[in-house]
């Protein structure tokens, strides 16, 4: 599959109900990007709009729109891994953390992937991560998100090990499996095993706007005894996916800081596969 142009972007989000944007930024010590201020309009695009109950400052990535999700994702951390003291200040009283990342494409058909080890340096800071999907040209920050579907799923594939012995090895039923070298219609276009065995392990249904519950049932189901990343042998591959597919090209979704932890110290490395709304590519928990 040939994708079109893809935009990608991050932003790291300081929120208060009691705090002015101007006594974070000061905390902080860092210029934000954009502030916003309590008591003004939501969006200031619609005439009848909620009114903001928080203020809070924005700093986003000055990377190019075409660069790695990841990489816009650890430029913006990167300003503030050593201003913990500071934001813990901030914390104490009560402000949120959250990473907001932009991800799209024209063709609505795209994956990216945040690594273990950049996982774990979010949650290090004790942030929930935001995930908004959109083809390029949409405005992010105050847009309204449509209905829009998500699966969750974690993959196991080896050029080894039989589906059958990956399943034996796991201790899990898989929601479907594929044998290598079978047909690959309807097969999702961004598997990476290139000929291996593949399971699939996938979460119930759930409300797309926030995927941490879904992700927490796969490492549940999976176990915490880090066998997952640590005991299985360098012939199987092993992570866990988030498919999301919007009728508006449109989708959002969140996950918080201590799921993204279990994720780091399990070493799952995170995808994020975007799919058009006509896709018979993403397959769902039944298959």
């Amino acid at each position: 599959m040939t994708l079109k142009r893809i935009q990608c972007g991050a932003s790291f989000i300081v929120r208060s109900m009691l705090l002015p944007a101007s006594a974070i930024a000061h905390e902080l010590g860092v210029t934000p990007t954009n502030m916003v201020h309590k008591g003004e309009p939501v969006s200031k695009r619609t005439e009848h709009t909620s009114i903001r109950n928080h203020s809070a400052c924005i700093f986003n990535s000055t990377l190019g729109e075409e660069i790695e999700l990841a990489s816009h994702l650890a430029q913006v951390m990167g300003t503030f891994e050593d201003r913990l003291a500071p934001l813990h200040r901030l914390r104490s009283r009560s402000a949120e953390f959250e990473f907001r990342l932009f991800f799209g494409s024209e063709s609505n058909s795209a994956s990216a992937c945040l690594p273990a080890g950049l996982l774990t340096r979010v949650a290090a800071l004790e942030a929930d991560v935001m995930l908004d999907l959109f083809p390029p040209g949409d405005s992010h920050l105050d847009e309204e998100l449509s209905t829009s579907t998500c699966s969750v799923v974690l993959r196991a594939s080896s050029m080894v090990m039989t589906p059958g012995d990956l399943v034996r090895r796991i201790g899990l039923f898989p929601a479907w499996a594929s044998q290598r070298d079978a047909p690959q219609d309807g097969v999702r276009p961004f598997v990476r095993s290139l000929g291996d065995h593949l399971v699939v392990y996938a979460a119930p249904d759930h409300d797309c706007q926030s995927c941490d519950a879904a992700l927490a049932f796969i490492l549940d189901a999976v176990g915490n005894d880090r066998r997952v990343g640590q005991e299985l042998d360098r012939s199987v591959r092993m992570d866990i996916h988030i498919e999301a597919c919007s009728p508006y090209g449109q989708a959002s979704t969140w996950v918080g800081a201590p799921v993204l932890k279990r994720l780091g110290e399990l070493r799952l490395d995170l995808y994020i596969d975007l799919y058009p709304p006509d896709s018979s590519q993403m397959r769902s928990a039944t298959g």
